[in-house]
């Protein structure tokens, strides 16, 4: 997992730091200069335009200059509003621009230097658009929510220090920032809560199958599919399967259970069905309650009984509705419940939409419901009650598909199965969902059954990489 920090933290251990001030904006200049030499190729003979502001980041952006004029690269260094003045704009056409107008202290909204007419003047010596390289965020996004303030310069690549902040990942950040380098410079930024999710954790953290396993050790049960909606039961009942659960069964209170031919159908009452559910529930390690499942069903009278059972709970789509309306009953859990919902669903849990601090958003909420809370989205966020924050930006648009959080609910009741606690179940949950979606051909015409086959090949790419000797698909 890689930290992310807050920018009122960054300050915090900046200023908390043993290394001078001095020495860490030229350590900053250095990685600068090293970023700026890899997006130019090299750096004889090249021409680098660098934009450098009042603050710290227009400080590494004139050490980077000075640096990088040992290289031989011709460097201009400008002030923001200096570049406002036709007499100030460059003469000569530019290979690079270094951005470093404004940093994560943004405190008002920017406007940016006459970029249209910069970008006539710096055309790159043909046709291609000058690439940016900006210094620790984009000017002009947020470091807390990555939502603009004002407008925002769109970089190629951005060297961001200490840490990841919140605004490279959230809302318009990521649209934004480019490639994203991080560059410790030697600060210890381990004290905090928020961390994202890698590839690597994946590859460590997802439970393997033992040798002497039995299909009863990771059993999955999935309660919805009703009438109309059986398909949303069966994509989850599938997606565990795929993601390693012995065995699956798809109970439908109300309906006719329909699901992939290696589950175990249970068809339940349209009413007074929590009671016989619960009875042969006892041998399975989670249950996903909710794909497809009717508002009625749901507000069941007896529903707290499902909700209070000891074990892995996945609570999503019609289910979340039943959350609603037994709060008390999600708190005193011993193992807290895994909620999923979207932003409406969101909505419908705490009556408004999620703000532009989704971190904090969700946070709150977890610790409110005494649950953990994944509210997906591009990047899914998930807080336990503890405050814990994991972040994951493995998806890309393919999951703004229906029936991919039915798939999501169904890899985390898998996860839950084995053992993980709550939180590492959702987040490295979430993570093998979006590398699924990812490694699929297709972009268009992507539909939510893509991602089984995908999610067993990106599970046994993710094992392989962590042990040479596993077999991959």
């Amino acid at each position: 997992m890689q930290a992310i920090i807050t920018p009122e933290q960054m300050r915090t251990i900046d200023a908390s730091s043993a290394v001078p001030l001095n020495e860490l904006i030229d350590r900053a200049g250095w990685a600068v200069r090293r970023e700026a030499l890899r997006l130019l190729g090299g750096g004889y003979g090249r021409r680098v335009l660098v934009i450098a502001g009042p603050g710290k980041n227009g400080e590494d952006g004139r050490v980077a200059a000075a640096l990088l004029r040992r290289e031989g690269v011709r460097c201009d260094v400008i002030g923001p509003d200096e570049i406002r003045s036709r007499s100030s704009a460059p003469r000569h056409p530019v290979d690079l621009i270094i951005d470093g107008c404004v940093g994560t202290g943004l405190s008002r909204d920017f406007r940016p230097p006459d970029l249209p007419g910069l970008a006539r003047a710096v055309q790159l010596r043909g046709q291609a658009a000058v690439p940016v390289l900006a210094i620790d965020i984009p000017s002009g996004v947020d470091g807390l929510t990555g939502v603009v303030r004002g407008e925002a310069i769109r970089a190629d690549r951005t060297i961001t220090f200490g840490a990841h902040k919140p605004g490279l990942l959230l809302n318009e950040g990521p649209d934004l920032c480019g490639e994203i380098v991080v560059d410790t410079l030697g600060l210890d930024c381990s004290d905090t809560l928020t961390h994202l999710i890698e590839g690597a954790d994946l590859s460590n953290g997802w439970p393997k199958r033992s040798r002497r396993a039995h299909k009863w050790d990771a059993a999955v049960l999935v309660v919805g599919g009703s009438p109309g909606m059986e398909g949303a039961a069966s994509l989850a009942g599938e997606a565990a399967a795929r993601a390693g659960a012995g065995l699956v069964s798809l109970a439908s209170p109300g309906g006719r259970a329909s699901g992939h031919r290696e589950a175990i159908s249970m068809d339940l009452p349209e009413t007074g069905w929590v009671s016989p559910l619960i009875a042969g529930a006892e041998r399975f390690g989670a249950i996903v309650f909710g794909p497809g499942l009717s508002p009625e069903a749901a507000g069941a009278p007896d529903v707290s009984e499902l909700l209070s059972r000891p074990g892995g709970l996945v609570i999503d789509a019609g289910g979340i509705g039943a959350v609603v309306a037994n709060t008390e009953v999600l708190r005193r859990r011993e193992t807290p419940a895994v909620v999923t919902p979207h932003d409406g669903e969101f909505r419908r849990l705490t009556g408004r939409a999620p703000g532009e601090d989704r971190i904090q958003d969700v946070r709150r909420v977890a610790a409110d419901l005494g649950a953990v809370v994944l509210l997906k989205g591009s990047p899914t966020v998930i807080a336990d009650p503890s405050g814990n924050v994991r972040i994951v930006n493995a998806g890309d648009q393919r999951l703004a598909t229906a029936g991919t959080g039915d798939v999501l609910s169904g890899v985390i009741g898998a996860g839950l199965a084995y053992g993980l606690d709550p939180l590492e179940a959702a987040s490295l949950g979430a993570h093998l969902h979006g590398r699924a979606a990812r490694a699929t051909l297709r972009s268009t015409g992507f539909i939510a059954s893509d991602l089984l086959h995908a999610l067993a090949d990106a599970l046994a790419d993710a094992i392989a990489s962590h042990d040479p000797k596993a077999p991959r698909h």
